[in-house]
Order: structure tokens, then sequence, then C-alpha cells
């Protein structure tokens, strides 16, 4: 698992394109559950014990650092400690189905989809 963006410091013209390649992957792996506009209301859904994060709430993805939402599509909720439980949820763990690349690429789109920016860590320089 590779916990930094390897995609953090590309051009604009690049980060677009790897955005809607993203937008791409999110589609096919997560709109189901997230949405089609990441809204949390993707058709399956309604048959959650937990309703699936939607990113367009401005108290979830714009809240978090950017390693956040790879480690959760990467891992799901898989091993969470007992004290984590209001964060558990039914989403599965990707890591064995996408590659790096894809997860990094589908958290791009997240954020664009959500129209927010990663929160930057406190002591970053950036």
């Amino acid at each position: 698992a590779v916990l930094e963006n390897p995609y953090a410091e590309t051009s604009q013209e690049e980060r677009s394109a790897l955005e809607r390649e993203g937008i791409v992957l999110y589609q096919k792996n997560c709109r189901p559950c997230h949405g089609t506009k990441a809204d949390g209301m993707g058709p399956l859904a309604r048959g959650q014990r937990l309703r699936p994060v939607a990113f367009t709430d401005p108290g979830t993805i714009a809240t978090v650092v950017e390693p956040y939402p790879y480690w959760r599509i990467s891992e799901g909720t898989t091993g969470l400690p007992g004290i984590a439980t209001p964060w558990n949820s039914a989403m599965p763990s990707w890591g064995e189905e996408l590659r790096d690349e894809e997860i990094w690429r589908i958290v791009m789109a997240e954020y664009r989809l959500s129209g927010t920016e990663p929160r930057r860590p406190e002591n970053s320089g950036r």
C-alpha cells in the first residue's frame, strides 16, 4: 500500500486526465453503493445497515487527509478495532481487486465529484 498520492505533483492537465480515469473506475466499482454523483445514493445503498458515505456531504471526505480514503478503499472495514465501531460499515476491501494506482485515481475522482480538495496535514509545508 502506498500512503502518499504518487500523482500529487502532476500538472493540472495530467491531474484532470487521471481524475477522468478515476471517475471511470469509480463508476464501475463504487457507484453501486456511493451513487453516480457520490451522494451515497447508489442502487445498493438501500440494502445496507449503514448508509454508504456521501462524499458530497461537507463533513466527510473534505475533512480527511488524502491517505485516509486510499486506506479505506484498500482495506475496507476489515480489522478495525472495537473502539472504531462508529465508523463500521459494509465497505469491502478493494486492495486485492485494484492496483494502488487505480485506488489513487479513484480517490482523486472522489474529491473531484465532491467538489472539494483534500485536507492538508497540519505539519505539511504544502
